[in-house]
């Protein structure tokens, strides 16, 4: 064994590659002629299906060309008052669309 511990120069896996267990699934998929994403893009066009299942692929699909959001920790200082106004949508009718 090593007597050096820690982070070394050119060890472990190169960032990005795939481990060998992803690399099997993704081999064993193009042998199949499978592309998941192709499948769950038909899924979600094909309009004979339920609409919870066309919704779940829409969101499968939409993490390949969206990021999804992380939460943020904001350290602030706030100096003076904070005035908040919920407002429920639903409460609101047609006529309430006036603008101050």
């Amino acid at each position: 064994m090593s007597s050096k511990g820690g982070k070394r120069e050119g060890a472990g896996r190169p960032a990005g590659a795939t481990n060998k267990r992803s690399q099997a699934i993704a081999d064993k998929l193009e042998e199949l002629n499978c592309d998941p994403i192709e499948g769950m893009a038909m899924i979600m066009n094909d309009t004979s299906l339920d609409h919870s299942l066309r919704l779940a692929a829409m969101k499968e699909l939409a993490q390949y060309v969206a990021p999804k959001r992380k939460a943020v920790d904001i350290d602030a200082t706030v100096d003076g008052s904070v005035n908040i106004q919920v407002v429920k949508f639903a409460d609101l009718d047609e006529s309430d669309n006036s603008t101050e």
